[in-house]
């Protein structure tokens, strides 16, 4: 067992320190390993770059010598010594749902940004103690005792010791500690475990309406895999004063970060509250359990490039939605309007011409959580959960309502997630094609594997549940008719999107700022008079600013329409055959 020892003097310097024992050491030369990435984020992190100060010492306090041979990996000179402490410190200033914080108010740790394994040692169990002050509550996956109490400064602290069978679980279980936390806890049928909500931060959560709707979605996952495989389940929101929003999945619970905390009682802060809560807890079978080959188990020492991301994010995307929509939390109007975002999501990222969502799954090592350079990849996410979509809506079509991605769901997890034995992409497509009763390689090649437009394949497969896909354009004039979006930061509109091939594409540049349309500026007290200035106009003159230089060009509209706007609507005439499929599907 490996034994590591947490404490801090001065939160807010935001430095812990730890001591990590290791015990019944057999070789003359050991190494060790810090993390250089954290599931649910596949990309490098870097997590040493955080560490001041490091050193080896024996049991009589000696100085052992070592050697660090990567970023993140040290080579230590053990000799004949059985056991050896090693010292270390990091800083903890990364308030996000995979990050670590250190204040005088909160701990929070997420422990795969800290801790480290030994080479050949990484399934042995860990024991953590952490010092906190006995005021804290702690919400955390881990099972921990109470130990013995300590006074410091007049504030009275405990020993907490966290208990984990591996690396792999201590560092997929993160901790949050804080005088301050809101908690409430419920059970759904057909399950004897217990689902824990907490809240940190400046809000009051409507408990009843949390609760009656977090057991709704519950019990509607709960029910599609048939039980839930873990005997507790922690929702750890973080509710900042500053706008954000992340999500990270763990095996038995999630830390939401949302804010601003200003915009609390607001509707759609609820909807991310609901919305992002669904889609985690979809996750503890959807890549916690259910799991690509190449991630089973994780290496931490670099990349393990996959191309199933469409499935562990896409279909969780989509499913997190859409199973608000199929418990009752949200109305059939108030997904439609969850789908027309998703959609300007998925059809305003041209990448996904270039870049197929299989592809870009492979890439995301590369630039998957960046914008990166124009319209080169496409979105697993976005492009994951419209295939998703698209795939639920034919299977339903295919087996008359008999099946759907339910099916294929329940059967990934009892050929994969029960036995933890990883899938490859082929396997996928096997049980599709399973569920289906049929060869779905057309659908693959198109959706997954191909980089073609999915308009008319996702058009005609709403037909089946009697709604179709209506096109529109925007009335903001640069949109439809010169091809470009703006932002509005301080004074000034920048160029955020440009539509490819459109009059915009020929003469601006994504960060462009606009400062005049003919001769007149575009924010006004405040105000952006773009549309204003716009109107109908074939022909105007832009004066812009671009890597501090200032520029005058022309821009002419040329008969044409871009960035198209798609919704899902019910069609006017329904057969009665597709008002049952409706009702089947949502």
């Amino acid at each position: 067992m490996i034994k590591y020892t947490l404490s801090y003097q001065y939160p807010n310097r935001h430095f812990i320190d730890f001591e990590m024992l290791i015990e019944n050491i057999k070789q003359e030369e050991i190494e060790i390993q810090l993390p250089t990435w954290r599931a649910g984020r596949y990309q490098l992190q870097y997590y040493a770059k955080n560490i001041q100060r490091f050193s080896v010492q024996n049991m009589e306090g000696q100085v052992i010598p070592f050697q660090k041979i990567t970023k993140d990996r040290w080579k230590i000179l053990v000799g004949t010594h059985e056991q050896i402490i090693v010292k270390y410190n990091y800083y903890a200033q990364q308030l996000d749902g995979g990050g670590s914080w250190l204040d005088e108010e909160v701990f929070y740790l997420n422990f795969v940004n800290c801790l480290m394994y030994v080479e050949g040692r990484i399934n042995e169990g860990y024991e953590v103690k952490i010092l906190l002050p006995s005021s804290y509550q702690i919400a955390c996956g881990l099972k921990y005792t109470v130990g013995k109490q300590v006074k410091k400064e007049d504030v009275l602290f405990e020993e907490i010791t966290l208990h984990a069978q591996s690396f792999y679980q201590v560092v997929d279980a993160p901790l949050l500690a804080a005088q301050s936390l809101q908690h409430q806890s419920y059970q759904v049928a057909n399950s004897e475990s217990i689902f824990h909500i907490w809240f940190y931060g400046n809000c009051e959560p409507d408990w009843q309406k949390l609760v009656t709707d977090f057991k709704a979605f519950t019990q509607l996952q709960v029910d599609i895999f048939g039980g839930f495989p873990e005997p507790t389940y922690h929702f750890i929101f973080i509710i900042t004063p500053f706008k954000f929003y992340h999500g990270v999945e763990h095996f038995n619970s999630t830390v939401i970060v949302l804010g601003s905390e200003e915009m609390f009682k607001q509707t759609y802060f609820y909807n991310d509250i609901v919305g992002v809560a669904s889609h985690e807890l979809f996750h503890v079978w959807n890549v916690v359990k259910i799991r690509p080959k190449e991630l089973l188990p994780y290496d931490f020492t670099q990349e393990n490039y996959f191309k199933t991301g469409f499935v562990i994010e896409g279909i969780t995307t989509f499913y997190g939605d859409w199973i608000l929509a199929r418990s009752g939390v949200w109305t059939r109007e108030q997904y439609f309007t969850e789908l027309k975002n998703l959609l300007k999501r998925h059809f305003n990222n041209f990448g996904r011409l270039n870049l197929s969502v299989a592809d870009s799954s492979f890439d995301l090592w590369l630039d998957g959580y960046e914008k990166g350079i124009p319209n080169r990849k496409g979105s697993i996410y976005v492009e994951g959960a419209v295939a998703c979509l698209i795939l639920d809506l034919e299977i339903r079509k295919h087996t008359d309502n008999q099946r759907s991605m339910d099916d294929v769901m329940r059967l990934m997890w009892e050929s994969f997630g029960k036995k933890q034995v990883g899938y490859s992409a082929e396997d996928y497509m096997s049980i599709v094609n399973q569920v289906a009763g049929r060869e779905m390689k057309d659908y693959f090649e198109q959706c997954i594997f191909g980089i073609g437009d999915l308009a008319q394949r996702l058009n005609q497969a709403l037909q089946h549940v009697g709604c179709e896909l209506f096109k529109s354009y925007s009335e903001n004039l640069n949109e439809s008719h010169f091809g470009f979006i703006t932002a509005q930061k301080d004074n000034e509109l920048v160029i955020e999107l440009i539509a490819p091939n459109s009059p915009a594409d020929c003469v601006l540049s994504l960060k462009d700022s606009i400062l005049e349309i003919d001769n007149e500026r575009v924010i006004q007290e405040g105000n952006n008079k773009m549309n204003e200035l716009v109107q109908e106009k074939a022909n105007i003159s832009l004066k812009i600013r671009r890597m501090n230089k200032i520029r005058e060009i022309q821009i002419s509209t040329d008969g044409k329409l871009y960035l198209p706007i798609y919704e899902i609507r019910l069609m006017e005439k329904q057969s009665e055959e597709q008002a049952k499929s409706l009702a089947l599907w949502i």
